[in-house]
Formats: structure tokens, sequence, C-alpha cells
């Protein structure tokens, strides 16, 4: 008669089998057989499982990952973002997706200091909000955000910032209010007929600057869209919400580039973002014309209490 003197644990989780040996008594002598047993196999994190911790449940329109992150985040950088983490191995400060059709699709990666992006980068990316809309005291506007977030593509402004604000009070403690409503305030009108006229026929796009062009036309940022989309940008880079009279606005996709050489000095920023000679040269090359007025516009209002 054999007395075997081993146990079997069954688990639930991936195995590999691998050789032991297993002591059998036969009388007063012991025989050493080889036999398999079960041990757990470690797996590797993946960028799925990183994008699986990011599917929003129904009526979840934000949600963020504080650091510290699990290690399925490098995996997910290195995969899906393997050009950039070539450049920059340590990874990104924030990392942001959309909710879109039951999916989690990247939207954007930022990078910085470490600690974070400022709250109008947050709102930028989650909300579709320009910093020009934003009012709220300098100190507000310098918050500093880390994490990882989603949005639901579907979700209107209003329901997404005030997801933001329970997920930033409940997470980091801040105690901020932030809410989408309209606020009078001064803006930049746009009045007038259309007509563009390049700068560069070789470039057909609207330079936006200041006292100068770069002398390299390839360097600087820019972008292409509608003619809202267009006065958003501009508004963005001289710091003032534009929004539009004009009667029969373009219909033809716009093309824009931002303009300013670096290194540059605070002075020179202050003359390539100031209002009136960078819109002065957006009337030269549209014949768009801009008025200072006050009026009632979406904004989203952040307030410390």
């Amino acid at each position: 008669m054999y007395k075997r003197c081993s146990a079997i644990l069954m688990l639930v989780v991936p195995l590999t089998i691998i050789a032991v040996h297993t002591i059998v008594l036969r009388g007063d002598e012991e025989i050493q057989v080889k036999t398999p047993r079960l041990v757990q196999e470690k797996r590797k994190p993946t960028a799925e499982d990183y994008e699986g911790l990011f599917r929003l449940a129904d009526g979840e329109f934000v949600r963020r990952l504080p650091p510290p992150f699990p290690a399925s985040r490098m995996a997910y950088y290195r995969t899906r973002h393997a050009g950039q983490a070539g450049l920059i191995p340590r990874g990104p400060g924030n990392i942001f997706f959309r909710w879109t059709d039951g999916n989690v699709k990247n939207w954007g990666i930022s990078f910085g200091s470490g600690e974070g992006a400022g709250l109008p980068t947050i709102l930028r990316m989650l909300a579709d909000v320009y910093p020009q809309e934003i009012v709220a005291d300098d100190d507000v506007k310098k918050l500093r955000i880390p994490g990882d977030f989603i949005v639901d593509v579907s979700a209107s402004r209003q329901r997404i910032v005030e997801n933001l604000e329970q997920v930033l009070n409940e997470q980091m403690d801040l105690n901020l209010t932030i809410a989408a409503v309209d606020v009078r305030r001064e803006v930049y009108v746009a009045r007038g007929e259309y007509t563009f006229v390049p700068i560069n026929p070789q470039r057909p796009r609207i330079e936006i600057y200041g006292d100068k062009l770069n002398r390299d036309p390839s360097v600087g940022g820019g972008g292409s869209g509608d003619f809202v989309k267009f006065l958003d940008w501009v508004g963005m880079w001289i710091g003032e919400t534009v929004v539009s009279d004009v009667q029969m606005p373009p219909t033809e996709r716009i093309s824009w580039h931002y303009n300013l050489d670096g290194p540059f000095t605070e002075e020179e920023q202050r003359r390539a973002k100031d209002p009136e000679s960078v819109l002065k040269n957006v009337t030269l090359q549209t014949g768009i014309v801009f008025e200072k007025q006050r009026r009632k516009v979406p904004s989203v209002v952040v307030e410390r209490n």
C-alpha cells in the first residue's frame, strides 16, 4: 500500500505545469517520484489592461486615475506611443482617453514638470473649453492636476464639468465649484465679409502673428477647421474671447498658423500676442474686422470655496 504525502491546490489563475519530486512511502522505504505540479504563471501587464481601467459605467461621464499608476500604464505608453516612448522614456504627465460608442480611444498625452497639466489644459481636453472661456482667479488657473482621464464625448459640457468637479473634489480635496454658464464680459466681435488673401500663396493659410512672421515658416503650431474654430484659436492666441457676427462665414475648411520664434523673451511674446496687432493682421488677410463689446457668452466659471 502506498501513502502519498502531497496535496493538490486548485486555482483559477493562469497556470503552468512544472516537474517536481513527490515522496511516496512504501512500507519503511521512501521513493522519489517525479510528478507534475500546477503553479501560478506571472503575466506581463499589457496596454489592454490599462485601457480596461477606463471603461465608463452608465451615468459616468468623467473618470480620473490618480498616481501612483499600475505597471500597465507604462505598457500602454510603450505600445500605443512607441515613438514618443523612445524619445521620453519616463512617460507622460497625463494621458487622455475618450469614451466613444462603448470603446476606449486615445485622445492625447501631455508632458511637463511631472506635477500634471494645469486646470485649463484639463478643461480643454475633457470639455473642449478654451482658456479664454475660463473665468477664474490666477491661483485656480495655476492648479496642477496629475492623473489620467477619460471623458464620454456624448455628454454635454455641463454634465462633464459637473462630473469633473465631483471627481477632483473627492480625489484631491480641492473644494472647487465648476459651472458652465453664460457670463457678460468683454469680447471681440467679428464682422464683415470674408475674403481670403494669403500672405504666401505657396502656403495658403492665415498667419496669426503680432509684430512679425517666423523666420522659418515651418516652425510654429496651428490647425484647421471651420470659421468658428478659427476664431477660437485666434482668441486662444491673444487670450481673449472672439465671437462671430459674420453673416456669411466661409464654408470651406480654413488653415491657420501661429508665429512665435524661439527662444523668445517675455517682451517678444507680449508683442507676438498683442490683441490689437494680431487682429489687425487677421483683417488684412481675411477682410474681417473686430470690435470690442460686452456680451453674454458661454463661459466656465471655476471658484475655490
